[in-house]
């Protein structure tokens, strides 16, 4: 009965103990910031944590709060005053992005770390359609857009066939000029895409009364199967800016509900998709030779030397030319004659054209000409097979000087006895000398000189780096990957420079402009995007796939949201933000050229 009673006032005392600990606990508070309390659906904000007096709190794990996405941006210290203090104190920045109108509470937030207890007051975010804040009627974005900037796409037609170069032309209509990082773009699917949009004309073009500036943007792609396939939608992102003079049409009150006092709003509109039947190439009248080129071509060939020896090499050169698919084009086919020996082809392909070249050894004096050659392709328009042929190319073959006529020239080789006469003279010209002559050490022969040996490699030396030369340009041509790599490093070193310049002026609007557009051009060159159309999204959905560090591509994406947000903050970025941005620019070109820099 005595160790129980001992056992209830043991636990009594523990709980009490306990109780008391927590009750003892010091609530500390901190702050929510927000950049501001009123935005449009798909708006960035800002938001700080603020913990006055105190630097050494861990990242804080915002709870999710339904209906916004909430992201941890970086954190900073910074002198902060309060009730007439400066301390220094942490400061950790999110941005907040809303998909859907409605108000939301962010807090409060109580979280423990280590024995203290913090806690935080509340904030709300009212998401709103139209203009974020007061004056005006609110609206459909896409009211807002309707009728004054979209796109339409042109396809030549609704039916290809497999493989089929097939054109596409996008053009942007907008009522309005001041425009600012405009980038069309559209998702990879199962098609084979030929590059990026190409800009093509503008002009000015009026419909109801409405004046219109119209952009061109073309490419071309081609769909490998048969089957019917999903093209686009082709979107466009740009950024709507302040009116720079007087607006070709009355846009002010459009200004004011798109931009209000930010100056700038970025924007990104879509065509509608295309549906594309591709049907598969007809097996009536497919030549034997066919390897499955589309398009309409022309051919031209020649050979040379055409007056050679007996077993050299004449070089034969076909030219395709014409409009097509030239993925799809394969070399002639050369007919099969006994006394010549063919070798594989080498291809360049030139602006419209592709030249082939493929050597085509003479073993036998009895040739009179090169066989003719056959180029077949299908043409998509016709809908039917063609045929090519160019030949036979008359050569003039003479004997002896040639490899053959060499091997044919060699016989076996006789073992000769040297004659008895000469053998007798040999032997009675041997004596014996009375004295050991001249002892001294002979001078050295011009071929034993150490620097005639130098002078000997100088050649080899010349040609070997004629030859990396010649490989390294090859490549910078054909290798666009390699290309892209080579010039994103060049680059790099100038911009880090320039954007380290910018930040010790602590001039924090152009160092995130400079950041913005040297993280957009690197990024471009090394993975051949374009570089207006990188942004945090195409990192998110595209980069991300080709890098296998996930921190690499994670503050890829920091970067881009520090210069949105260096947009839009009303609170200034002060150098240590600036300082940590470029301390994540540094790390990702680091990383991804494997060049340190300093």
């Amino acid at each position: 009965m005595r160790y129980k009673k001992l056992t209830i006032i043991f636990i009594f005392t523990f709980a009490l103990i306990c109780v008391a600990g927590e009750l003892c606990a010091e609530e500390i508070k901190f702050k929510i910031l927000l950049e501001k309390e009123k935005v449009t659906p798909g708006e960035r904000v800002r938001m700080e944590l603020i913990f006055f007096d105190r630097t050494d709190v861990p990242k804080i794990d915002i709870p999710e709060v339904e209906g916004l996405d909430i992201r941890y941006r970086g954190s900073s210290i910074k002198p902060i005053t309060e009730d007439g203090s400066t301390e220094d104190s942490a400061v950790y920045m999110y941005s907040i992005v809303s998909r859907a109108a409605g108000s939301y509470t962010i807090g409060s937030f109580r979280i423990e770390q280590e024995g203290d207890v913090y806690v935080s007051d509340t904030a709300v975010v009212e998401v709103t359609e139209g203009e974020p804040e007061g004056g005006g009627e609110s609206s459909e974005k896409k009211d807002i857009l309707d009728g004054r900037i979209y796109l339409e796409v042109e396809i030549l037609r609704d039916e290809v066939f497999e493989n089929e170069k097939i054109p596409v032309v996008v053009k942007l209509y907008t009522d309005w000029l001041d425009l600012e990082d405009l980038a069309v773009f559209d998702e990879i699917g199962m098609t084979q895409l030929a590059g990026v949009y190409k800009t093509g004309k503008s002009e000015m073009v009026t419909m109801k009364g409405v004046n219109y500036a119209v952009m061109d943007f073309s490419k071309w792609f081609f769909i490998p199967t048969p089957g019917e396939y999903t093209f686009g939608p082709v979107k466009a992102r740009f950024n709507i800016v302040e009116l720079s003079g007087q607006p070709l049409n009355y846009n002010e009150d459009f200004y004011k509900k798109v931009i209000g006092r930010h100056g700038k709003h970025l924007i990104e509109i879509e065509s509608p998709k295309k549906i594309i039947k591709v049907l598969p190439l007809p097996a009536e009248g497919r030549p034997d030779d066919f390897k499955g080129a589309m398009g309409s071509f022309t051919l031209e060939a020649v050979v040379a030397p055409k007056k050679i020896k007996e077993g050299a090499i004449v070089n034969l050169t076909t030219e395709i030319s014409g409009y097509g698919n030239y993925k799809t084009v394969s070399a002639p086919e050369i007919r099969e004659q006994e006394g010549l020996r063919v070798y594989e082809p080498t291809a360049e392909e030139k602006e419209g054209r592709v030249i082939f070249t493929r050597g085509i050894q003479i073993l036998s004096a009895d040739i009179k000409a090169i066989p003719d050659v056959k180029f077949s392709y299908f043409d998509p328009v016709e809908k039917k097979y063609f045929s090519l042929f160019k030949g036979p190319f008359p050569v003039a073959v003479s004997q002896g000087g040639g490899l053959a006529a060499v091997e044919k020239a060699k016989g076996p080789e006789e073992k000769k006895e040297p004659l008895a006469e000469e053998k007798k003279k040999t032997e009675e010209m041997i004596d014996i000398k009375t004295s050991a002559g001249d002892l001294r050490k002979a001078s050295p022969v011009f071929y034993g000189l150490a620097g005639t040996v130098f002078l000997g490699m100088l050649p080899l030396f010349f040609l070997g780096t004629s030859v990396l030369v010649k490989k390294r340009m090859d490549r910078l041509v054909n290798d666009t990957a390699y290309a892209g790599w080579i010039q994103a490093s060049k680059e790099a070193a100038k911009d880090l420079t320039k954007a380290r310049s910018l930040m010790r002026k602590g001039d924090p609007e152009r160092f995130y402009d400079h950041v913005f557009r040297m993280t957009q051009r690197y990024l471009a060159r090394r993975f051949c995007f374009a570089p207006g159309g990188i942004t945090e999204e195409i990192v998110s959905s595209q980069i991300r796939l080709r890098i296998e560090n996930g921190d690499i591509a994670d503050a890829i994406e920091s970067i881009f949201n520090d210069c949105y947000l260096s947009n839009y903050a009303p609170l200034e970025f002060e150098q240590s933000d600036m300082e940590n941005t470029f301390r994540k620019v540094k790390k990702v070109i680091t990383e991804l050229n494997g060049i340190v820099y300093i």
